[in-house]
């Protein structure tokens, strides 16, 4: 088993850095970049989401006008005998 050392220290002797630090190092960054990963999925579907929503209210909205203007229309127009 290898260690990496590195002369780290005031007096210029060795410090050893053990392995099982990088292995946890490497795999807490693993973690992280599949929480961000996860996250941005997340976020991009609810963005998603969020502008289906936005056009549905926009759609009933226009909707609601046009029966609204169609209406008065229909109103301010003499029926014909």
């Amino acid at each position: 088993m290898r260690t990496l050392a590195f002369s780290g220290s005031k007096d210029g002797q060795n410090l050893v850095f053990p392995p099982v630090a990088l292995w946890v190092t490497v795999g807490l960054a693993v973690c992280l970049l599949g929480l961000l990963i996860a996250l941005a999925a997340v976020c991009r579907r609810k963005i998603k989401e969020s502008c289906e929503e936005l056009r549905a209210e926009e759609e009933a909205k226009e909707l609601e006008e046009a029966k609204e203007l169609e209406e008065a229309n229909s109103a301010a127009t003499p029926l014909k005998s």
